[in-house]
């Protein structure tokens, strides 16, 4: 410890004595070393801290020497002083120490009493309405209180909602918009990517076949983006399947930098409703599908697991830095305003980025927001596992063709659940700002419901 000078040869107030001694205590004493440690609030190094628990709960001996550490702070010598205020730091210490003590007794205590009086509750029940003539050991008795417990205490989790959708009230028609014919715009609608501008096609070898292009926007798939695990939320909030503890959903916020965290599960239907409803007989281009369920998460290994699944998107480590994810704002003004920009094939727009390929959102900022960049996400995989494949452009013309990079201005959502937004729909990447507020809320509202929409050009043979 260093020493203690005054440099001053004018007359010395007591206030100036105390300022001095207070700068001194708190670089050179060990009550700067245990400032943060003690739970005791330092308002002066030369007065009493004040203490979370009463005087009464001090032992008879720390109290005397606490007064004793008083009556020599008392002294109008600096060092006396100084030394006072020591052995009263010392003092409080040793009583930090033991109502620490104390307190943890008195819990343990507490505990005891519950555990046993809840146990022989339980053990006097047993005895008199399931084994009246019967003994039973401790032993056997332990083992079926604990099983009773882990079956009475098991976590809680949210029910499984949902509704089934009506394809009347619950679609955006006018969504099927625009409409071309051979490079002529028939209906007007939102934004549309560049189709085929010609006034007639060829499909077919070895002899073609002449025919026109026709361009629409189709109703193909429906999606669940839910925490309760095998939950079918656009079938009417029907479960399949129990899973106990695996598997759930969950959102949580990291201390540290004060972010959230979630994870949901997904499935996926093929839902050809306009060929279902027999809107367009005969038409050659719709897909000829039955409504069925074709995909769920919680078969898939690689879904809750970020390093693993990068057996799937191993180029996500080019895409793990500033730059690439700075990139991702320009296609999220591209997306709100027009389209997604298709070359930034790792940007989900206003959500987030799209690796890695899996439930995990690492950004929470809502319910809206996490479950559009899951159906991102689903998207993105669904193409890189081959079960997804183009079908715009002068390539699609004449049927689907492998696309394992996912090409987003491919797809519109549209939100069917716990909100239907009957009046429009979206391309991936649009900002849910403008739209989102309302359409999540507690209990019924925290999973969601999605139809996709998906470009189609076709040679009308």
């Amino acid at each position: 410890m260093g020493t203690f000078c005054i440099h001053n040869t004018a007359p010395i107030s007591r206030q100036h004595i105390k300022e001095k001694l207070k700068t001194f205590l708190l670089e050179n004493s060990s009550i700067s070393k245990r400032k943060e440690e003690s739970p005791f609030i330092f308002l002066n190094a030369l007065t009493v801290p004040k203490m979370h628990l009463p005087m009464k709960a001090m032992t008879q001996t720390t109290a005397r020497s606490l007064s004793k550490s008083k009556r020599r702070s008392s002294k109008g010598s600096p060092l006396g002083l100084m030394k006072g205020a020591k052995e009263e730091f010392s003092a409080l210490l040793l009583i930090e120490k033991k109502t620490e003590t104390i307190h943890s007794h008195i819990l343990f205590f507490i505990r005891f009493f519950l555990q046993r009086t809840l146990a022989k509750k339980f053990f006097r029940a047993w005895q008199k309405f399931f084994l009246p003539k019967r003994a039973i050991s401790t032993k056997v008795f332990g083992c079926l209180f604990l099983a009773f417990s882990l079956l009475v205490f098991q976590p809680l989790h949210a029910k499984c909602v949902g509704r089934f959708v009506n394809p009347v009230t619950d679609i955006c028609w006018k969504c099927l918009f625009p409409i071309k014919i051979a490079g002529f715009t028939i209906a007007k609608g939102g934004a549309d990517p560049e189709s085929v501008n010609k006034l007639l096609c060829t499909c077919g070898k070895p002899i073609p076949r002449v025919g026109i292009p026709v361009s629409f926007w189709e109703p193909a798939r429906l999606v669940d983006v839910t925490r309760t695990p095998y939950c079918l939320v656009n079938m009417g909030g029907i479960s399949v399947a129990k899973t106990g503890t695996r598997g759930w959903g969950d959102i949580e916020e990291d201390p540290d930098t004060v972010t959230k965290k979630s994870f949901y599960q997904v499935h996926w239907y093929t839902y050809p409703v306009v060929y279902w409803l027999e809107l367009l007989i005969d038409f050659v281009c719709l897909e000829t599908l039955s409504i069925d369920l074709a995909y769920v998460t919680e078969l898939d290994p690689l879904w809750n697991d970020d390093e693993k699944n990068s057996i799937l998107n191993p180029e996500a480590l080019l895409f793990g830095n500033v730059i690439a994810q700075a990139a991702c704002a320009a296609d999220c003004i591209a997306a709100t305003a027009n389209l997604p920009l298709d070359p930034l094939f790792w940007c989900g727009g206003c959500q987030g980025s799209l690796y890695p390929f899996t439930g995990t959102v690492d950004h929470h900022t809502g319910g809206v927001q996490a479950s559009l960049l899951i159906v991102q996400k689903m998207i993105a995989r669904l193409h890189r596992e081959g079960l997804l494949w183009g079908y715009m452009g002068e390539a699609g013309l004449c049927g689907k063709y492998f696309m394992p990079f996912i090409c987003k201005s491919q797809y519109r959502t549209q939100m069917t659940y716990p909100v239907s937004n009957t009046k429009n729909c979206h391309p991936l990447g649009h900002t849910e700002i403008f739209w989102g507020a309302g359409k999540e809320f507690p209990y019924k509202g925290s999973d969601f419901g999605y139809l996709i929409w998906r470009k189609r050009d076709c040679c009308l043979l």
